[in-house]
């Protein structure tokens, strides 16, 4: 079965300073980014803030951040994702991702998460990511099945109680034939 095709989505990364700079100016700031920043501003504004809360108590170092997700064709910003910090004692990392209001359903979601699925994975140090989702069957969880990920049951998260665990493996390495 051939790989799923994805969204080509840009990942524009947003480190502590990137994300000071926007919330200064964003519509300035927006500008040089994508064509759709007025669009955006109320969707991206809280988000923003949220991620540079996030950004200063976890500190997390390249590429463990999070992103802005632009459109490469029509240089549209369509979502922010990125990962809940940086890997795990046992190499796991967590991801996150969200569509802006009127870009859901077009597949720009499971084309930021298959970015951040590759990002993880040039990475010798992550052997598995996960992500969690409401505890029902949803987009979410479409969109996590689109990209590899496999429901692996129920679990108690600290920050947002039950939910369902989604998790994908490193594909291990074909064997080379003689």
């Amino acid at each position: 079965m051939p790989a799923p095709k994805f969204k080509p989505i840009h990942l524009l990364p947003l480190d502590e300073a990137k994300l000071e700079e926007l919330l200064r100016d964003l519509e300035g700031g927006l500008r040089g980014l994508c064509s759709n920043g007025r669009e955006v501003q109320d969707f991206l504004l809280p988000v923003m803030r949220q991620s540079l809360d996030f950004h200063r108590r976890v500190a997390s170092p390249p590429p463990w951040r999070g992103y802005l997700g632009v459109k490469s064709d029509a240089k549209r910003l369509v979502g922010v994702c990125g990962f809940k910090g940086k890997p795990g004692a046992m190499g796991e990392v967590e991801i996150a991702y969200g569509t802006v209001p009127g870009f859901e359903g077009r597949g720009h979601a499971a084309g930021m998460a298959a970015a951040l699925v590759a990002i993880a994975f040039k990475s010798p140090e992550v052997p598995r990511m996960v992500a969690h989702t409401l505890p029902e069957c949803n987009v979410s969880g479409r969109v996590l099945q689109k990209v590899g990920m496999t429901n692996v049951g129920e679990v108690m998260d600290p920050e947002d109680g039950r939910v369902w665990r989604w998790e994908i493996r490193r594909p291990k390495p074909s064997p080379s034939r003689c």
